[in-house]
């Protein structure tokens, strides 16, 4: 296998450090791995994924270079192992799909035993979306005292490019 053209350094200072505290593993002779080190092995780890994948040289001279930037769990993990190794290692935002069914719960009046106080929260919901429920006419649930007909809705807010239908 060729090295790459060119190996992007580490940069001085946050960078390196944390390249060194989590990244760079000891080679056979104690020395640190460099970024080409990481390219190589981290590109051997992905490609082991895909058997029929002819792309390791190239990966690895995009990694190396800095043209292709792989997750901190990858560079981390990433080697001839890989294949081997439990996916939660490699997989992104693994609670995403509770918490998405946690909030559909929360909007269905459920309690889900999660603190959505403003205060534990780190998010400004002075730019959460206005939601706007409506319901059809025709729809059993339907009281024009409590709910906001389609027909209405369109009214309300025609014209306006936010919405989504």
């Amino acid at each position: 296998m060729n090295s790459p053209q060119f190996v992007r350094a580490l940069p001085i200072g946050m960078g390196r450090a944390v390249a060194e505290r989590t990244v760079l593993r000891k080679k056979e002779n104690g020395e640190l791995e460099d970024w080409g080190d990481v390219a190589k092995r981290v590109a051997i780890g992905n490609c082991s994924l895909e058997p029929k994948s002819t792309d390791q040289n190239e990966m690895e001279s995009l990694i190396a270079s800095g043209a292709l930037m792989m997750a901190g769990r990858h560079l981390q993990q990433g080697d001839e192992n890989q294949l081997q190794r439990q996916g939660e290692l490699f997989y992104n935002c693994a609670s995403a799909p509770t918490s998405f069914l946690m909030f559909q719960l929360l909007l269905n009046g459920t309690g889900v035993g999660r603190c959505y106080d403003d205060d534990m929260m780190l998010v400004n919901w002075d730019y959460a979306p206005a939601v706007w429920c409506v319901l059809d006419e025709a729809h059993a649930d339907y009281s024009d005292s409590r709910h906001l007909s389609a027909r209405n809705a369109k009214h309300m807010f025609n014209g306006s490019k936010d919405l989504m239908w």
